[in-house]
């Protein structure tokens, strides 16, 4: 991955946090209440290349981690 493409996807990432953080989100009773503390995102470097090893692979259910959780999506 690129720098450009990490950036990218960091400022899309926050700028979306940034909406919930605000209070700007709609739920299904009006909006989310504001967040009281909410950080912006940060790249590690290190995080996104456990992800590579972890993702390398590709196992088809999710593994059991201690230091950090993830998220799957299979496109069918």
């Amino acid at each position: 991955m690129t720098d450009a493409a990490r950036l990218l996807f960091l400022n899309a990432h926050n700028e979306a946090r940034l909406s919930v953080a605000k209070g700007l989100e709609p739920n299904k009773c009006g909006f989310l209440g504001p967040a009281k503390n909410m950080y912006k995102l940060e790249w590690d470097c290190d995080l996104e290349k456990q992800a590579q090893n972890a993702i390398a692979l590709c196992p088809s259910t999710m593994g059991i981690f201690t230091s950090y959780s993830q998220n799957i999506i299979k496109y069918v």
